[in-house]
């Protein structure tokens, strides 16, 4: 796995900074109220962080939940108003609407939990270059779930803006949240139809099993994690992952 470090890069933000802008996906998934969810429409206009995880997640899944809700917090609510988190379950077996609804609601309940078969939500997040992996059980009963933990900032005009890793600090989204809705960047969301992850989605790169938690790396027993963002360009150092 490569890790980039693109702090600063452009504008002051934290993230890494995409070279190309590619179009904020319409998912096609389902809501936990069992309703058809369009991210594109139910998110037009407003900054969105997009996140794809898992309820039993024992790491990185629930710290940048809490971390999200933390920051959300911090904000004025002019800012917070104007921001949407959607969190996409990769493991939809387990994760039920009933459990994803309560798992969300222990952060924010503004949290828009989304979930679908896993072959549609696999295909989802690959096409915008979050990896994901089936989940598997292992030979102690718990589950490997190994999936992207970048969270993915789209601007109002609905393409992406900035990546954040695992580990974001609070402040960072604090300091960044503002600044994007702030922004007026290239078209009106209703004009976003590129498909996302054919020439334009971040290259990303991942190893079977590797994993990643919160502010450090390494194994753990139940999941998972890749932090992995690779993209040409970046001026600073690739840092290596242990995995």
């Amino acid at each position: 796995m490569t890790i980039v470090d693109a702090g600063g890069t452009d504008g002051g933000l934290h993230g890494v900074v995409p070279t190309e802008r590619f179009a904020k996906p319409a998912l096609n998934l389902t809501d936990t109220d069992g309703r058809p969810f369009d991210l594109r429409a139910r998110t037009q206009g407003k900054i969105t962080l997009l996140f794809f995880g898992y309820t039993m997640c024992p790491d990185v899944c629930p710290t940048t939940m809490a971390d999200l809700a933390a920051a959300l917090d911090e904000v004025d609510r002019s800012v917070r108003d104007q921001v949407s988190v959607v969190f996409v379950s990769t493991d939809p077996d387990r994760d039920t609407a009933p459990v994803l609804d309560r798992w969300l609601n222990q952060f924010d309940a503004s949290f828009v939990g989304v979930r679908g078969p896993f072959e549609d939500v696999r295909a989802e997040a690959e096409s915008i270059g979050v990896p994901l992996e089936a989940p598997k059980v292992q030979a102690d009963g718990s589950v490997l779930v190994t999936h992207g933990s970048q969270v993915i900032a789209f601007g109002r005009d609905a393409r992406a803006r900035v990546l954040y890793l695992a580990g974001t600090p609070v402040a960072d989204y604090v300091a960044d949240l503002p600044v994007l809705t702030a922004e007026t960047l290239g078209t009106d969301q209703r004009d976003a139809t590129a498909t996302p992850g054919v020439t334009s989605s971040p290259r990303m790169t991942t190893s079977p099993g590797a994993t990643a938690t919160p502010r450090t790396t390494g194994a753990t027993g139940a999941t998972g994690t890749t932090n992995a963002v690779q993209r040409a360009g970046v001026s600073r150092p690739a840092q290596a992952a242990a995995g």
